[in-house]
């Protein structure tokens, strides 16, 4: 898994400041299986069989070299605790990175403007990103967005993690058994996604009142 992780050039500047460094805070999910030496390295916090590391923008050129990963040693630099870490950025990364949920065929569209779609009242999946599409899959953590997704669907719904750069969002209502989400999870991780895309092979389900998260039963 590629991290870019320049503390040095990072502590050299004004920014390394935590007060200011707070404001630009982002997330990035991962899986935890197989992503352990990730978890030695950099503060985290799990959340189900995923978990979260922190960036910080950086108004670099290259979108490669945009974010740094916050360090065990920037953390005793900060003088902070790993709590403070992820409250700030909990707060910070909707801002810095709003989620962004549409329907799928309106995404597909960008991509081949001649296919034909179903009538959006037939719609009954949507994807799950941040603006930039960019690690977007962080926006299932988002304070809000669980929320936000339950009370325009009024049922509970599956996420479906399809890479770490988004998810998509199935309705409750008339959905494919979790065994058979979880086997084509399963196989486009196999066969479409670099290892490194793949974010995790189970479904997650969310309740109507949008406050419970779970591994899908």
């Amino acid at each position: 898994m590629m991290i870019n992780e320049n503390p040095s050039e990072l502590m050299e500047t004004a920014d390394s400041n935590y007060e200011s460094i707070r404001k630009k805070l982002v997330l990035r999910l991962f899986h935890q299986q197989g992503n352990e030496a990730i978890m030695d390295q950099y503060p985290c916090r799990k959340v189900l069989d995923l978990f979260l590391i922190c960036e910080i923008q950086q108004e670099w050129e290259s979108e490669d070299e945009a974010f740094t990963a916050v360090t065990k040693e920037m953390l005793k630099q900060w003088n902070i605790p790993e709590d403070k870490l992820f409250e700030d950025a909990m707060e910070a990364a909707p801002r810095n990175e709003p989620y962004n949920f549409r329907k799928i065929e309106d995404v597909l569209m960008e991509y081949k403007a001649d296919m034909v779609f179903p009538k959006a009242e037939d719609v009954s999946l949507y994807v799950a990103t941040t603006n930039s599409r960019y690690w977007g899959a962080c926006v299932m953590v988002y304070p809000d967005f669980l929320r936000d997704v339950a009370l325009f669907l009024g049922q509970d719904f599956y996420i479906i993690p399809s890479s770490v750069h988004e998810v998509l969002i199935l309705p409750g209502k008339n959905a494919p058994t979790v065994e058979n989400l979880n086997n084509i999870i399963a196989q486009i991780n196999e066969k479409l996604l670099d290892p490194f895309e793949r974010l995790s092979n189970q479904v997650y389900l969310c309740t109507r009142a949008g406050t419970c998260l779970t591994i899908a039963k």
